[in-house]
């Protein structure tokens, strides 16, 4: 990293922090789906979450936050070891007390297994601690936790059920203010078996769940980060998991299997995807209508829905074929797709789109 200047004002100390955080940001997707993010309302982006469409960037004031909640974790288990709880943040094999379902294709770390709790001392409890704005915040003390963070409820439902354990303690605390609410949770059976059904169902059920809302502008839609996918013109990251050869299988712990190959795919194989490469139809139906397969070339035809002009998705061995990487980077500019001049001046020159086209 360049040296900062020895009169660098506040402002620009703080933009450099937060490059140098974003740039070494990780970006390698989460092997499984979260018991953290089940409680989401939009199934839809719960599956997209799973099938990786999405890596997005965060800003380094976004992941510093991040990195709050997480250091947090250490602050919260020493306060409660001051008060006589007996905290367990690491299983025997000294990880993170983990919990799965789905045939590994499901589940979450536990915060830590406490007990001791002075409310019920003979009670063994889950711990899951949250940080929270001040609005935020005051709702929860208002509301308690199952009304007003669903999610966060739901989350420790499907931990204390497939952990056996029948209570969690919720400690969230005021980032404004640094005061702590506590609560404790019952296990609610009925609500954790219907979450691990319902992720059950988006990782085995075959078909993309439906939209919560056909307006981009719905609340929930407008600030979601797979609205471009979902709503838009966007095209999903090409990895094993938005190809129609790859499929979550139920043999082993999380396994996924290409079935174009007659092989189970490693987790690099999964982020890196080849070039046999093509998308599920249905994560382009914003922008093209699925019109056919071709089982031996492993070709999938579509036809544009602005330009009415036919193009293929496949490997790149014939004009008007276009390798998914290609489409992925002609995201938002799709309707060249098709187009005779823009394929004879690709095929001229053997060129392949390496670069996003951007919107007029």
């Amino acid at each position: 990293m360049a040296k900062l200047p020895l009169m660098a004002q506040p402002d620009e100390l703080s933009t450099a922090i937060d490059k140098a955080i974003a740039d070494d940001q990780d970006m390698m997707p989460r092997k499984h789906l979260g018991g953290s993010i089940i409680g989401k309302n939009c199934s839809r982006q719960i599956w997209y979450g799973f099938r990786w469409t999405t890596f997005k960037r965060f800003d380094g004031r976004i992941l510093r936050l991040f990195r709050r909640g997480h250091n947090e974790e250490h602050t919260i288990n020493s306060d409660l070891r001051a008060i006589g709880i007996d905290v367990s943040e690491l299983s025997p094999q000294g990880h993170q007390w983990r919990v799965s379902e789905c045939h590994g294709h499901f589940g979450g770390s536990l915060d830590a297994r406490l007990k001791n709790v002075p409310a019920a001392p003979k009670t063994e409890h889950v711990g899951e601690y949250k940080t929270h704005g001040d609005k935020s915040f005051k709702a929860l003390q208002k509301h308690m936790v199952k009304e007003s963070k669903p999610q966060h409820w739901v989350q420790m439902q499907v931990y204390m059920y497939l952990s056996k354990i029948k209570r969690a303690l919720y400690v969230s605390i005021n980032k404004n203010t640094d005061h702590y609410y506590t609560e404790r949770v019952k296990l609610d059976v009925p609500a954790a078996k219907a979450a691990i059904e319902k992720a059950n169902v988006i990782i085995f059920g075959g078909d993309i769940p439906q939209k919560l809302s056909e307006s981009p502008a719905y609340f929930e839609c407008k600030f979601c980060d797979e609205t471009e996918v979902c709503h838009g013109q966007g095209v999903p990251a090409p990895t094993c998991r938005s190809c129609s050869f790859a499929q979550p299988v139920k043999t082993g712990d999380g396994v996924w299997h290409c079935s174009k190959f007659e092989k189970d795919l490693s987790y690099q194989d999964q982020v890196g995807g080849c070039q046999s490469h093509i998308f599920i139809p249905a994560l382009l139906h914003n922008i093209a209508e699925f019109t056919g397969f071709d089982i031996d070339s492993g070709v999938t035809s579509y036809k544009h829905k602005q330009s009415g002009k036919a193009f293929h998705n496949g490997p790149r061995n014939e004009n008007n074929t276009y390798s998914s990487p290609e489409l992925y980077e002609l995201r938002g500019s799709t309707a060249m797709l098709g187009d005779e001049n823009f394929n004879d001046l690709r095929d001229s020159f053997n060129g392949t789109v390496v670069g996003q086209v951007p919107n007029d």
